[in-house]
């Protein structure tokens, strides 16, 4: 995903990325401030192998975030507002998160967890314009994991489902088998959870068509 994320950040820098009803990034924008996040996840310590959280409600932030995370050569793991407390926090000292990124209004239920907490307002306030400049990003390798996401618990405790880079290639190699009609003029209407699986799969689809 690391090549798939730089050439069409490149090749539809100036396209629209994500729309929503209050306005639009394009391309080129989201991976501006993906970079800024990115930059400041890395001065945290975070390395190839640690595990974010991700604890923001339903916007663009998200899929920035998931994207920094990417780039910043960690695995991120999509928390569930609807999740009580006590769930949350044991489901972030079992992943072993190294940090949440989340938000000014949802940071007092992040620092319940007992992990460290970085909101992406200030990560962007923060960033340094030639470090982010200069940053490549992370290459990954294919069995690397890429995120984890967990199952609804309805039969108990929540599991971790860890996803590969190798499990995303390949379900983005067969739905360019099967979805041949699909092109770079069409729209995807995001509805789901970003801690769904078949969201995350669907939008690195969208992102690389």
């Amino acid at each position: 995903l690391t090549d798939l994320l730089k050439q069409q950040f490149s090749t539809y820098r100036n396209h629209p990325f994500l729309l929503w009803s209050k306005g639009q990034l394009t391309y080129g924008q989201t991976d501006a401030l993906a970079n800024r996040l990115c930059q400041r996840l890395r001065e945290t310590g975070l390395t190839s192998g640690s595990r974010v959280g991700i604890l923001l409600s339903k916007s663009p932030l998200q899929a920035i975030a998931s994207l920094a995370a990417t780039k910043a050569g960690a695995a991120f793991l999509p928390l569930d507002l609807e999740y009580p407390p006590e769930m949350l926090s044991a489901i972030a000292h079992r992943a072993e998160l190294s940090l949440i990124v989340t938000e000014p209004a949802l940071a007092e239920r992040a620092a319940s967890c007992g992990v460290p907490c970085l909101t992406v307002e200030e990560a962007w306030l923060n960033a340094v314009p030639s470090q982010v400049a200069a940053f490549q990003g992370y290459r990954w390798q294919p069995e690397e994991v890429l995120v984890i996401i967990n199952t609804s618990g309805t039969t108990g405790e929540p599991k971790g489902v860890m996803l590969h880079h190798f499990n995303y290639r390949e379900a983005i190699r067969i739905h360019d088998i099967r979805l041949t009609a699909m092109t770079d003029k069409d729209v995807s209407m995001n509805f789901l959870p970003l801690t769904h699986v078949f969201e995350k799969a669907w939008t690195y689809f969208c992102l690389h068509r």
